[in-house]
């Protein structure tokens, strides 16, 4: 059986949100969503990652960006991200953001852990 493949495009829309877009697991699938033509709106905490990033993307695969300062473990990140891309036709949201904790859990500081939740 052939199945045609669905371009990403038209799956998705034209515009993709990657939060924890500066390194790691983040940074690789903007890399992927770029290379299927998708315009991403890149979100971290490390603005000067994002701009090389976002350079980087735009040569390669000459992909739109929009990269957003944003710490996502705050009200007033989330808030900044909502209100920085209202305007825009989301399709697929990329929750890559975040950080880990290690040792003893009913040791570990609670506003880490909270953090960490939120």
């Amino acid at each position: 059986m052939i199945t045609k493949r669905i371009k990403f495009n038209d799956r998705y829309g034209k515009w993709a949100v990657v939060t924890g877009a500066s390194d790691g697991i983040g940074r690789a699938i903007a890399v992927e969503l770029a290379s299927q033509k998708l315009n991403l709106v890149l979100v971290a905490r490390r603005i000067d990652l994002l701009k090389q990033l976002s350079l980087e993307l735009s040569k390669i695969f000459s992909t739109e960006t929009v990269i957003l300062e944003a710490d996502l473990s705050t009200d007033k990140g989330i808030s900044h991200l909502k209100t920085s891309t209202v305007h825009l036709d989301i399709g697929l949201y990329v929750a890559a953001a975040g950080f880990g904790t290690s040792g003893r859990f009913l040791k570990a500081d609670i506003k880490n852990e909270m953090s960490m939740l939120d």
